[in-house]
């Protein structure tokens, strides 16, 4: 009998030990998922000059924060070069470029833009960027176009971001 009731503890174990890990395979905690993207610090100042975009169109964008300037989609940039990225690897990308390189400034030209009738969605074609590594530098490592969509939802957001880098087989990402 003492036998059969150890048994019996082993088997509930066993039971309890199967329904804890089934629960927790079942919610998720074992599925890879997306790294944080560490928060801007206080006084951050946009390096990339993402804000320039916008100044041939009358609107501002109202956070330069790239969690908040990017749409959440699936797609949002599109290098002509290397295909699509995820909103997620677009802003890992752009907070890597500024570790790796902390003197980086860039500079935007105005290009052309086309407002829909509403004046909720606005494509910017033809910004042209110029990157310096060195913010000090007179002149620039690397160099590109541009074509933006942006949308008002609450704010202006970047709904859509082509590249065309200068170099063959880069793009905005490759200093």
């Amino acid at each position: 009998m003492v036998r059969s009731i150890r048994q019996g503890r082993v088997s509930g174990r066993r039971l309890a030990f199967a329904a804890a890990f089934l629960s927790m395979a079942s919610c998720g905690i074992f599925n890879p998922r997306d790294s944080e993207t560490p928060e801007p610090e206080e006084g951050w100042v946009d390096r990339l000059n993402f804000a320039a975009i916008m100044e041939n169109t009358n609107e501002n964008f109202t956070s330069l924060r790239y969690e908040d300037l990017f749409m959440e989609s699936d797609t949002v940039y599109r290098d002509v070069n290397y295909g699509w990225s995820s909103t997620t690897a677009l802003i890992q990308a752009l907070h890597q470029i500024l570790i790796q390189y902390p003197q980086i400034k860039v500079q935007w030209t105005t290009g052309t833009v086309w407002k829909n009738s509403g004046n909720d969605t606005m494509i910017l074609s033809g910004l042209r960027y110029y990157i310096f590594i060195d913010s000090t530098a007179a002149t620039p490592d690397d160099s590109g176009s541009s074509h933006f969509t942006v949308i008002h939802s609450m704010n202006w957001i970047i709904s859509s971001w082509t590249d065309v880098p200068s170099g063959a087989g880069r793009s905005f990402f490759d200093l």
